[in-house]
């Protein structure tokens, strides 16, 4: 679930909400500011710059109309909450917002100043379609009027009415040629309504300013840097260029707090601002914020200087957020770039060992080798895995499942199907019910051993029915099976942490239909819990399993989000037992002593 909340254009607060896992879908969300909660709102404004960052197709800006009791000047709290897909509410932005007192049908800024031209724009909230008339005022004096009629790409994706709001304001020379430093210009309507002020440089000081703030931070002169981008911050504080150099100037003194105000009023601004996203993804990145990161190095577009940058990083934080399934698309693409590129190359490997593509992994780990002939790390791990077979391949003696692990996801790591899908060899993902869906994303790895496939989660939640995650049996387990195995479950609620209805089942196909026999049936909760019963078929379930038709089926309820894992095995049961469905001996022992480490006992 990603947002944010952008800014007050007069009594208008806007911001954007998506969630990637529906990514037509309109949110719905509600804003608290200072404590005060507002309507149920829809996010489903169009912005071009949110299509530009790949924000879905764009239409997911939202606008809200603040009451006139907060419309007053001060700096409050806004929280920005959205409707997940459980019905559950959950806070995806929250930000300190400076709200300023205007009249409440007039929105406005002045931009800037530039050869004699005063820019900026002028809104009428009660009639979007009008434009308003405005004038420029120099000593008491109006100077030059001018129509707000400009139509601007920028002012329409923000949901500034029309978007033909802005204005250009020629100022005789006799205003800007020799102005004076104790005097500002005031813009304002016909009818004298202020829409901001701004002081005139001399002779257009500001782009030398900047220019020269930009040249001497190449030469290592900060002094000097700071001194020319202050002096043009004084001049026009709402300077976007003179904002992000600042910024990252600050950034590289180790003044993050200052770099990132800097920053994000530069985004503000400028939303697709490329330098002012590149430095705040820097300090999300550095501060181990990836979500939020994340969301920074995915705006970053080809052709910018720190394209290559944004898909290492962005790689890095989906490693970091346990999603490495989804880092081989940016990856791959930094090294197209450049197929010697180191970064990518270990990024990869990394990748691949977490989500069992061994061969995958040994190929990077091998062009690390070559670059890197001394790091004795990269060759204790290609020697580890040179040769390792995946497990499916030599199964342990009690494995009954074709692919327990998922290993060679098929991608990608998030998403949400409507209709039975193999994500992987013999793993099938599907919602009960036609008509509902099943959302998943792909968790939690477990760390990589040499000889072992890593076991990791896929999160579900059933969309409007029960999902269902199905393993297929391997065809030659019939006979082993037929004596029985007591199995064990990780049960785990995932999403929002509400319990989860959720059974295991035994489907096999007979007579052209799917017959269905519970194992277990349990409620996931928010604390991991182990579970154990009994499997053991009968003749005609052996005779399906060894035609194939045999599924081992992990059922989360409807509006439920579980974290699932195949079942694993424990031990054998006795051939003297009794072979029944369900254990009916001696309480079973404790299970939490075994995890993973209760392989041992497979014997």
């Amino acid at each position: 679930m990603r947002g944010r909340i952008d800014g007050m254009t007069g009594e208008m607060l806007r911001a954007w909400a998506w969630d990637p896992a529906r990514p037509r879908e309109r949110l719905l969300a509600l804003l608290v500011i200072d404590g005060y909660k507002s309507d149920i709102v829809v996010g489903d404004q169009p912005r071009q710059d949110l299509a530009g960052a790949g924000i879905g197709d764009g239409a997911h800006g939202i606008r809200y109309t603040v009451p006139g009791h907060l419309c007053t000047e001060a700096t409050r709290e806004v929280s920005l909450q959205v409707v997940d897909a459980d019905g559950g509410m959950v806070e995806v932005d929250r930000r300190l917002i400076s709200f300023t007192r205007q009249n409440a049908w007039l929105a406005g800024r002045v931009e800037g100043f530039r050869r004699g031209r005063c820019t900026g724009w002028a809104w009428d909230q009660r009639d979007g379609t009008r434009r308003l008339k405005v004038q420029a005022v120099w000593k008491g004096e109006v100077v030059a009027t001018e129509l707000a009629d400009r139509e601007r790409k920028d002012l329409l994706s923000a949901g500034i009415g029309d978007g033909a709001h802005a204005f250009e304001i020629a100022l005789p020379p006799s205003v800007w040629q020799a102005p004076d430093p104790n005097e500002v210009l005031t813009i304002q309507t016909a009818d004298g309504q202020e829409i901001g002020t701004i002081r005139l440089p001399e002779n257009d000081l500001l782009k030398s300013l900047v220019d020269l703030g930009r040249q001497a931070e190449r030469e290592g002169d900060h002094a000097t840097a700071i001194k020319n981008l202050e002096e043009a911050l004084r001049l026009s504080p709402d300077n976007v260029d003179a904002l992000w150099v600042r910024a990252r100037i600050a950034a590289g003194q180790g003044d993050t707090d200052k770099a990132r105000a800097l920053a994000t009023q530069a985004f503000d601004l400028h939303p697709s601002h490329a330098r002012a996203v590149v430095i705040l993804g820097r300090l999300a990145h550095n501060e181990g914020n990836y979500e939020e990161a994340l969301g920074y190095w995915q705006q970053v577009q080809p052709g910018d200087s720190a394209f290559r940058e944004s898909l290492i990083k962005a790689g890095r934080a989906l490693m970091r957020l346990g999603r490495p399934v989804e880092v081989l698309a940016p990856v791959r693409r930094a090294l197209s770039l450049n197929p010697d590129d180191i970064d990518a190359h270990r990024l990869l490997a990394d990748a691949h060992l977490a989500i069992g593509s061994v061969a995958l992994a040994a190929k990077h780990l091998r062009a690390l080798a070559a670059a890197q002939p001394a790091d004795r790390k990269i060759a204790g791990q290609l020697q580890k895995v040179t040769g390792v077979e995946p497990r499916k391949t030599a199964p342990l003696s009690l494995e009954f499942l074709e692919n327990p692990t998922m290993h060679d996801w098929q991608g990608p790591g998030e998403g949400a199907v409507t209709a039975p899908s193999e994500r992987a060899n013999g793993v099938v993902l599907r919602p009960a019910e036609r008509r509902g869906s099943v959302s998943f994303l792909v968790s939690e790895p477990q760390e990589f051993r040499a000889g072992e496939l890593p076991h990791y989660g896929l999160r579900v939640t059933g969309n409007g029915t029960a999902a269902e995650l199905a393993f297929r049996f391997r065809k030659d387990v019939a006979p082993l099976l037929l004596t029985g195995l007591r199995l064990y479950i990780e049960t785990r609620a995932a999403g929002d942490g509400t319990p989860a209805p959720m059974d295991v089942q035994l489907v096999v196909r007979q007579s052209g239909r799917d017959v269905r026999r519970t194992l277990l049936s349990c409620q996931a909760r928010k604390r991991a819990k182990m579970e154990a019963f009994d499997l053991v078929l009968t003749d005609t379930e052996a005779a399906a399993l060894e035609a194939g038709d045999a599924w081992l089926v992990l059922r989360v309820a409807a509006g439920r989000a579980a974290l699932l894992r195949a079942p694993r095995p424990l031990l054998k049961i006795e051939p003297e037992q009794p072979r029944t469905t369900g254990y009916e001996g001696p309480p079973l022992p404790d299970l939490s002593r075994f995890g993973i480490a209760a392989a041992g006992a497979r014997a």
